[in-house]
Order: structure tokens, then sequence, then C-alpha cells
């Protein structure tokens, strides 16, 4: 004797039902982009080798102008600069450390880029997983009752 499957038939029609509602599909053809220099070329309307050339004198020449101290901003892409980090105090392999003083560059992305980075085609390099709190092996979180007064349980 063969059950009746009344549910699946209900359940694939409830699918194709609201698979017919939804507006129609976007292209999951990926974009093709010309390699940067190419593109460039393109836009500014000179020739591709010359392009080429400025991009590879961009990093030496942004390097010269960071170590000289200055800001340097690249108009509608940002601006890197040096930040200072002082000494402080940071858990390395789970240990307590000291960490010392050291410059990073920052790059300011301008508002065009975050927007971009933003768009619904823009597809992460990387993805930073949440932070985890680890306890160090075999200790346990501390039961600390929070600071403050307690109310006095005397009668009098």
């Amino acid at each position: 004797m063969r059950k009746a499957h009344g549910g699946l038939a209900a359940l694939a029609g409830a699918i194709v039902l609201t698979l017919s509602w939804t507006g129609p599909a976007r292209s999951q053809r990926p974009v093709v982009l010309d390699p940067l220099p190419k593109d460039i070329a393109k836009r500014a309307e000179v020739d591709e080798a010359d392009v080429a050339k400025v991009l590879n004198a961009l990093g030496p020449a942004v390097a010269r102008q960071i170590a000289a101290g200055r800001e340097v901003a690249v108009p509608g892409l940002g601006t890197f600069r040096v930040v200072r980090i002082p000494e402080n105090k940071d858990l390395v392999g789970g240990r307590p450390a000291t960490v010392p003083p050291r410059n990073y560059v920052e790059f300011l992305p301008d508002e065009g880029v975050v927007q971009a980075s933003n768009s619904p085609d823009a597809k992460p390099g990387v993805t930073v997983p949440p932070f985890q709190y680890t306890p160090l092996p075999g200790q346990t979180p501390s039961q600390k009752v929070p600071s403050g007064r307690t109310p006095s349980t005397r009668i009098r």
C-alpha cells in the first residue's frame, strides 16, 4: 500500500510559488575586468606602457614620501600616513608580554573606495573570524563578586 505524500507536494508547490514571486535573478556571469594598467590606459586615453611605468614608480615614490614623514594623498584612492603605536602590554601566545613601540603605515580610503567595497558585487578576499575568548589551559574563569558596597544585613 502506498502512502500519500501530500505534505511533500504542498512544500514543493510553496517553493515554486515563492520563487515565481521573487524578482528576476541577476546574471551569475562574473564581471570581466581588464588588468589595472590596461583599464587605466583606456580611461585616461594614454599608452598602456606609460601607465605601467607610472604604476611601477608609484610604490617607491610613496615609500620615499612616507620615510620623509609626509602624508601621501592619492586622489580618488585615499591617504597613506605613518602612525606611531607606543609601547604597550598585550598577550603574545596566550602570555602577557610587552610590545615595543613601532610605526605603522595607515591607509585611509576615500569615500568612493569605501562605497565600492560595500557594493553588492564586492567579494572579500579574507573574512576575519569573530573574536572568541579562550582561557589559558588548566585555569578556570574567575568567580569574583563585582566591586561595590553591599547593604548591611545586621538587624537592630
